[in-house]
């Protein structure tokens, strides 16, 4: 496990690899579990904590598919326009997950 998360880290997994699979399937399937799980608690607060740390975990692992995604951009030998509309996302989400980071923060119970 330590070497693959080494590599992924590092970008060493090729880009459309990390891409759609680490950056669309895996927190696609991260948010339905999340919703799943969050919908069968009654009580809300307590929904509402665990959302909480379940989007919180979700978000630090963005951040890791981010600087995985650039680096597996920086090393791509393919067409360079994917590298870029890669790059390009990784920018977006970046924004995004600021927004969201801001929003956690300001959830009140």
């Amino acid at each position: 496990m330590r070497g693959f998360c080494v590599k992924f880290w590092r970008g060493e997994f090729a880009l459309p690899l990390v891409y759609w699979v680490f950056g669309v399937l895996v927190p696609l399937l991260a948010l339905l579990v999340i919703s799943l799980v969050v919908a069968r608690v009654s009580n809300m607060t307590l929904a509402l904590s665990m959302a909480r740390v379940f989007l919180a975990a979700l978000f630090s692992y963005q951040l890791v598919w981010m600087v995985s995604t650039w680096r597996a951009a920086n090393n791509y030998r393919g067409p360079q326009q994917w590298a870029l509309a890669a790059k390009t996302v990784v920018v977006l989400m970046g924004l995004f997950c600021f927004g969201l980071a801001n929003d956690l923060l300001s959830l009140q119970f």
